[in-house]
């Protein structure tokens, strides 16, 4: 037996000694094994990440096997310092490195995160002070005196062990690509093999070794596949427990994380045949065999602790709801596990750094967070205050957060890089990224790679993924937008700013910003098939997943059905199982047998999918019915000429008329209504009902000849004309309670002039007052509850709302008497009383999301929901009655009247004027419910 060489400077073998309580561990009997047979025991860790309150107990495990059998060596995997446990990263991980020295770790190779802060960092602050050495064997360019390849314990037996150490060659992907620059990174298989060749080639001069102990970096899947030279393999990396066996038969082990497992090796030498007789491997799962914590290590942590808590103690804001990680089978205890699913924590953190951006010259269009850089739950105690410490917790690594910006083909392609490949990541299927509330895509789950997005969303709007022209901005961290986990997407972006804003700072600040944040529980994305096989009048099966997070709370429970809609018809509802599908993001999955009507049009719809606080709106295409386009009935004297169109049948009195109807004294009156005939469905942007009288000309909605262009309705069946008044030269109409009397009445804008009318029947207006600048555009209401409507408008190019309260009736010019900002200046804007408590709000509509506000104020929306398309104009009123305003939506002619402040199917459809027609909603007859009048220009 020879000596490898040694790191200068330390000891070799170094075991700090407690006092330790009996445990459940077994030695073996002292003449177990021929006299020429040695037994040695590794007592292996990984993915540590300074947990350093499960230590002490790690610590009985590890002098147990000691006492147990003196040839025992305690050894690790990597990863023991960077994104750490707040107890311990707050301190510079100093806590962890001094814990490990006092238990007497006596190797470890050199996991992705040892390297968080750059080579330099691990090489002149980490490595200096622990007290055992770091190897690698697959990084060049690192110094050889400080890092060796290999490192050999020679145990009391004198049988020498020598261990090779490698990392995952994802490394540079992992962290920063500046901070190792310079260092090349080879497979870590090939990198182990090789030097473990060289340690029994039986030639001294380049070390020799009894044992080899590989101690890779990687999962177990990769490091299994070592040659026959090593005796055993510690894998890591990937957090799980898990074991395998190489082609020669040596055993393979993942230790789990966190120091809550560890690896027990024992290999058996035949000191006279100089040869491995045996080797077997285990992990241990520590909470499982009842172990004292040691006193010393104990002590060590708690003083560690105080000094946290002082540290973490203050709050950084308070939450509504569970802010976690995903698990890999729905338990609390497994939360973290699951990388490859949406969570709310990560979608949390990309939420914050989309609304942060909001504040700055050059705004996001959405946030991403890598999961890997979510390390805990955001509220771990789940008491609803996080503290700075649990903040700092969950997003530990330090990086400063920025923007970039990417075409919309790279932003289909950055989605797409979530999924494993040789150009991405092959450490997991796939790397889940958390994603702010503006962004939302569908996928095909078992497609190949390249092949899984199918079509993304921004603010509603599809984005085209043949588009490389048009930039949209992202906002995160510097790791991610550096191209880190594999997204390499980024390193094509353009303008790229870094804040030099610390990523958990930029969190905090958002928390600051929203107290009682009721965290978001609706997935970003949806996997779908069958969406494509749509045709009127049959039934087609939409297979969805991805409906549901992987953990629920009381607050935040996992939907139990999904509704399939139809441009806002219900076609189909089925139940969701929410049994966690692991290591991936299809949780949530639902087979919906979906009919389609039979009077739906060919081309485009709206399909709409509903699963408790998801809502994604998709269009598609349905196999439908051909358009037909009604023409009215020509008048001429008091005769009605009915034309004759394809596909369009008039009746009366629901008998099919063709040629002309006379009008008499007699029959003075006659209604005509245009239906479809088989095979057809009438433009819906089109009148389907006129009316006639004797030597009275057509009714008003037809008849512009007399200039009259408000017309009022009272009726959400047919859109029946019930008055109407004549404006000129308006820009647009308004309308409100200007006197207080109950009445609805208009109000014109020209340019930055308004008139306020006291009639709804005549065009003569009672006064007209300049306000807002130029370009600015205006909303109404009862904006401080005193029963007169007031004007407010939102300044050109910005999201400042500037209100002008009505003072006894009469709005005047002048200075604001109330501004904040709130949306964006891209935003439609929205005016209504939400919460029926008397007083009117702002809101916005976004795409075909609506944020809308109970306070007048800036920040994160009171209620969010999909409704409609993001073509669609809004319309806002108190449809019912019961005190509350809500958003209906304008298409072409037809008005979705939807009474709740949440998506789903319309309540009432009509259509009332011409698509080209503005429509407002006001309480013309002092019913206390709002109905629509149409302005036509």
């Amino acid at each position: 037996m020879s000596d490898a060489p040694r790191r200068a400077g330390r000891s070799v073998g170094a075991v700090a000694v407690f006092a330790v309580a009996a445990t459940g561990l077994t030695a073996l009997p002292a003449n177990a094994e021929p006299d020429s047979t040695v037994t040695i025991d590794i007592a292996a860790i990984s993915d540590f990440h300074g947990h350093i309150e499960n230590a002490s107990t790690l610590a009985t495990y590890v002098n147990q096997m000691k006492d147990a059998n003196p040839d025992t060596i305690f050894a690790a995997n990597g990863d023991l310092v960077g994104g750490s446990a707040f107890v311990s990263s707050i301190q510079q991980d100093q806590p962890t490195i001094d814990i490990l020295n006092a238990m007497g770790l006596e190797v470890s190779s050199t996991g992705n995160h040892e390297y968080d802060r750059g080579y330099s960092d691990l090489l002149g602050r980490i490595g200096p002070a622990a007290q055992w050495p770091y190897i690698v064997s697959n990084v060049s360019g690192v110094d050889t005196t400080e890092f060796a390849p290999t490192y050999t314990v020679t145990t009391p037996s004198g049988v020498d062990v020598a261990f090779v150490g490698a990392v995952t060659d994802e490394l540079p992907t992992l962290v920063s690509p500046a901070g190792i620059a310079g260092l090349t990174v080879t497979d870590p298989v090939a990198a182990v093999n090789a030097q473990a060749v060289l340690l029994k080639d039986g030639n001294d001069a380049n070390g020799e070794a009894d044992v080899v102990i590989a101690l890779i970096h990687e999962t177990t899947s990769v490091a299994k596949n070592v040659g026959s030279n090593v005796d055993a393999v510690v894998a890591g990396h990937t957090h799980q427990d898990d074991s395998a066996v190489t082609a020669s038969g040596a055993p393979v082990i993942e230790p789990g994380s966190y120091g809550q497992y560890a690896g027990h090796i024992s290999v058996s030498y035949d000191t006279t045949a100089g040869a491995v007789t045996n080797a077997t491997a285990e992990v241990d799962t520590l909470g499982n065999l009842g172990l004292a914590k040691d006193a010393d290590i104990e002590a060590m942590y708690q003083q560690a602790k105080s000094v946290s808590d002082g540290l973490g103690s203050g709050t950084a804001g308070t939450i509504v709801g569970g802010a976690d990680r995903g698990t890999n089978d729905g338990t609390k205890a497994s939360l973290g596990t699951n990388r490859g699913t949406e969570m709310t924590a990560g979608n949390m953190i990309a939420q914050a750094f989309y609304e942060y951006s909001q504040s700055m010259s050059k705004t996001a269009d959405f946030g991403i967070m890598n999961p890997g850089g979510v390390r805990a739950d955001i509220d771990a105690d789940g008491n609803g205050t996080v503290t700075l410490g649990e903040s700092y917790t969950a997003q530990p690594f330090g990086n400063s957060y920025g923007i970039v910006d990417l075409t919309a083909a790279q932003v289909y392609t950055l989605l797409e890089q979530q999924w494993a490949d040789a150009s991405t990541q092959t450490s997991r299927p796939i790397l889940q990224l958390g994603i702010s509330d503006s962004l939302s895509y569908t996928y095909t789950a078992d497609a190949s790679f390249g092949h899984h997005i199918k079509q993304v969303f921004l603010d509603g709007a599809v984005l085209d993924r043949n588009d490389t022209t048009t930039l949209y901005t992202v906002a995160s961290n510097a790791f991610l937008l550096a191209g880190g986990d594999g997204f390499t997407v980024f390193k094509a972006g353009v303008n790229y700013q870094d804040t030099g804003i610390i990523d958990n700072d930029v969190f905090n600040e958002f928390l600051a910003a929203n107290p009682g944040y009721v965290v978001d529980y609706a997935q970003r994305n949806i996997a779908i098939t069958g969406e494509d096989t749509l045709v009127a009048g049959e039934g087609t099966t939409i297979s969805l997943a991805s409906l549901s997070m992987t953990y629920a709370t009381a607050l935040q429970p996992l939907p139990r059905t999904v509704t399939v809609a139809l441009d806002g018809e219900t076609i189909g509802r089925a139940g969701v199982n929410n049994t966690v599908t692991p290591k991936l993001n299809e949780t949530g999955k639902a087979t919906v047998s979906v009919v389609v009507p039979d009077d739906v049009l060919g081309g485009e719809h709206a399909l709409t999918i509903i699963a408790g606080p998801t809502e994604i709106t998709i269009p598609v295409q349905v196999e439908g019915l051909t358009l037909a386009t009604p023409e009215a009935p020509s008048f001429s004297g008091n005769v009605v000429t009915i034309p004759s169109v394809e596909g369009v049948v008039y009746t009366v009195d629901g008998e099919e008329v063709t040629g002309s109807i006379e009008l008499t004294a007699e029959n003075p009156t006659v209604t005509v209504e245009a239906y479809a005939a088989d095979g057809y469905v009438l433009d819906g942007d089109s009148a389907s009902e006129w009316s006639f009288a004797y030597d009275n000309g057509v009714s008003p909605i037809a008849d512009t000849s007399k200039g009259r262009n408000v017309f009022f309705s009272t009726d959400f069946v047919h859109g029946v004309v019930d008055f109407a008044m004549t404006v000129s030269g308006a820009d647009q109409i308004l309308s409100g309670d200007w006197n207080s009397d109950g009445i609805d009445t208009i109000a014109i804008r020209k340019g930055r002039t308004y008139t306020f009318f006291d009639s709804n029947r005549t065009g003569a207006g009672s006064y007209s007052v300049v306000y807002g600048g130029a370009g600015s555009t205006p909303v109404v209401g009862d904006f401080n509850g005193d029963g007169f409507d007031d004007l407010a408008v939102r300044s050109a190019g910005t999201n400042t709302f500037n209100i002008k309260y009505s003072v006894s009736g009469r709005i005047s010019g002048g200075q604001a008497d109330r501004s904040f900002g709130y949306g964006r200046a891209s935003d439609a804007i929205l005016a209504g009383d939400w919460n029926g408590d008397g007083s009117a709000t702002i809101g916005v509509q976004r795409g075909n999301r609506f944020l809308l506000k109970n306070t007048l104020a800036g920040g994160v929306a009171d209620v969010s929901f999909v409704y409609g398309r993001s073509s669609d104009v809004a319309v806002t009123g108190d449809f019912d009655g019961d005190g509350t305003d809500t958003v209906s939506v304008v298409r072409g002619a037809r008005v979705y009247v939807n009474n709740a402040l949440a998506g789903g199917s319309a309540e009432t459809l009509f259509t009332f004027g011409r698509a080209t027609d503005q429509r407002v909603a006001g309480d013309w007859f002092g019913t206390g419910t709002d109905t629509i009048a149409v302005y036509r220009r």
